[in-house]
C-alpha cells in the first residue's frame, strides 16, 4: 500500500468534503501532488493525468503548518512515492478496495484503522469523509508527514500509532473497519496468520476488513510466476513466497534497499485468511497496478473485503 489528500480551500466550513470533492480527490492522483507540493517541490504538473481534472494546475502550497520534520520523497516511478524505510512505495491513487474502505469509514460512527498507512493516502481521504481514523505505521517519519498534512479542523479525528504487524496491539472491538493495504506480503506465513487473528479481534461485530496485497504477477518479480503456479496446483499454503527477494530486484538496484523476502498473495489466499479467522468474505479478486505510466495486466494486486458477523 493506499488515497488522495484534500484541497482544504475547497472544503465546506464543517471540514467535510462534498461528494463531488471526494470524487475529485479519490480519482485524481494530482490532487495528492497539489496537497503535498510543499513536501516535494520536484513534483510538477506533468504528473496530471486525471480526466476529471485534466486542466488543473499543480501549485506549491503549505501542508498544514510549515514543517521542520521529514519531507515527502520525490516519486521514483509515476504515481509511486518511495517509503522512508526502503520497504516499497505508497501508491498515490486509491484502488477499488481502498476506495471502498474510505466510503465505509465515512458511514460508520466507530473509529477505523489504516494499518501500514505510509504517508496516509487512505487516511486523508477517510478523514475528509468525516471518519475518525487511527493511522498506524512502522515509521515515525511517515506519521510525521501525515500529521503535517491533516487540515486543522480534522486533526481531532486523527490518532497515530507507531507499530507494525504482527507485534502491534489494540484492544478488542476497537474499530468499525480496518484497511491493510500492501502490508501482508511483507510478512512470513506464520506472521500473516498472527496478524489476521489480531485484526479480526480488533474489529467490532459488524465491522469490515479490507485487504490488498501484491501478487506474483507484479512485473518486477514475474519471473517467479511459473514456480508460483506450480506450487499453487500442488496445494502449497504460500505458493508465491520468495525467500531471497534480491534475485528479483532490477539491475543496478541496491538489494539492501529492498526486503529480504516477499510473500506475494492471490485472491484465494486472502479469502482463506479471512475465513480462517471467522470473517465472511464479501468479494475478492485481482486488480490492475494502480500506478500511472506502468503497463497494467489487471492482476498485479489482489483485494479482499470481508465482514465480522454480529453474534
Amino acid at each position: 500500500m493506499i488515497s488522495t489528500p484534500i484541497d482544504t480551500d475547497r472544503l465546506p466550513d464543517d471540514g467535510h468534503a462534498t461528494d463531488v470533492e471526494i470524487a475529485r480527490i479519490v480519482h485524481n492522483p494530482p490532487a495528492l501532488v497539489n496537497y503535498w507540493a510543499s513536501q516535494a517541490t520536484q513534483l510538477r504538473s506533468d504528473m496530471l493525468s486525471s480526466k476529471a481534472c485534466s486542466a488543473a494546475m499543480v501549485n506549491e502550497r503549505t501542508c498544514g503548518v510549515a514543517s521542520v520534520g521529514p519531507k515527502l520523497p520525490r516519486e521514483k516511478y509515476p504515481g509511486a512515492i518511495p517509503t522512508l524505510n526502503g520497504r516499497g512505495f505508497m501508491l498515490k491513487s486509491l484502488d477499488p478496495y481502498s476506495s471502498a474502505f474510505v466510503d465505509y469509514a465515512g458511514s460508520t460512527d466507530a473509529p477505523v484503522l489504516d494499518m501500514g498507512c505510509a504517508y496516509g493516502v487512505a487516511t486523508l481521504a477517510a478523514l475528509a469523509k468525516g471518519a475518525s481514523v487511527c493511522a498506524c505505521d512502522m515509521d515515525a517519519g511517515h506519521l510525521a508527514i501525515l500529521e503535517d498534512c491533516v487540515p486543522g479542523e480534522q486533526r481531532p479525528r486523527l490518532t497515530t500509532q507507531i507499530g507494525m504487524l504482527p507485534d502491534v496491539d489494540f484492544q478488542a472491538h476497537s474499530f468499525g473497519a480496518i484497511l491493510a493495504s500492501r502490508v501482508l506480503h511483507f510478512l512470513t506465513g506464520d506472521d500473516v496468520e498472527r496478524a489476521m487473528k489480531k485484526m479480526a479481534a480488533w474489529l467490532k461485530p459488524g465491522g469490515q476488513m479490507f485487504l490488498i496485497a501484491d501478487t506474483p504477477y507484479m512485473r518486477t518479480w514475474s519471473a517467479s510466476v511459473p514456480a508460483y503456479e506450480k506450487r499453487k496446483r500442488e496445494g502449497h499454503k504460500w505458493p508465491g513466497f520468495l525467500p531471497d527477494f534480491s534475485k528479483y530486484v532490477p539491475d543496478g538496484t541496491d538489494p539492501t534497499s529492498h526486503p529480504e523476502f516477499l510473500n506475494p498473495m492471490d485472491p484465494d489466499i486472502l479469502a482463506r485468511l479471512c475465513n480462517e479467522v471467522g470473517l465472511n468474505v464479501i468479494r475478492t479478486g485481482f486488480m490492475g497496478l494502480q500506478r500511472g505510466g506502468s503497463p497494467v495486466q489487471g492482476n498485479e494486486h489482489a483485494g479482499c473485503e470481508a465482514f465480522k458477523a454480529i453474534a
